[in-house]
């Protein structure tokens, strides 16, 4: 009985962290931050560099999750999409700030 118990706090647990995960991406994704703040303008202007010296444009394949258009690309067969928030952790690395190692992980996977 107490297994089943600790199993469904798990499975509770982790489902609140998946909710909690999408809710941030989707703030992120949508800019919710303000761009006046000079942290954020910094880490977006680190993280579109970041992007530009990896070779992540749409000629040469690469589309970001928050790009516009997304939707017309999905047509073509030839390109990857790359998650904004793995670049976000790529740039907050590179700032030696704290960042998301499964995002950065996930992006060298793509890249790979």
């Amino acid at each position: 009985w107490n297994l089943r118990r600790e199993m469904q706090a798990l499975r509770s647990k982790l489902m609140f962290q998946g909710f909690a995960h999408r809710l941030l991406s989707a703030i992120v994704s949508r800019g919710s931050f303000r761009d006046d703040d000079p942290d954020w303008s910094r880490l977006r202007k680190v993280a579109f560099d970041l992007r530009r010296r990896l070779g992540l444009t749409l000629d040469r394949g690469f589309a970001l999750s928050t790009d516009p258009g997304l939707e017309g690309l999905q047509s073509r067969t030839n390109f990857v999409v790359v998650e904004t928030s793995w670049l976000y952790a790529a740039a907050r690395l590179s700032l030696g700030e704290p960042f998301s190692l499964r995002h950065f992980d996930q992006l060298c996977l793509t890249l790979h």
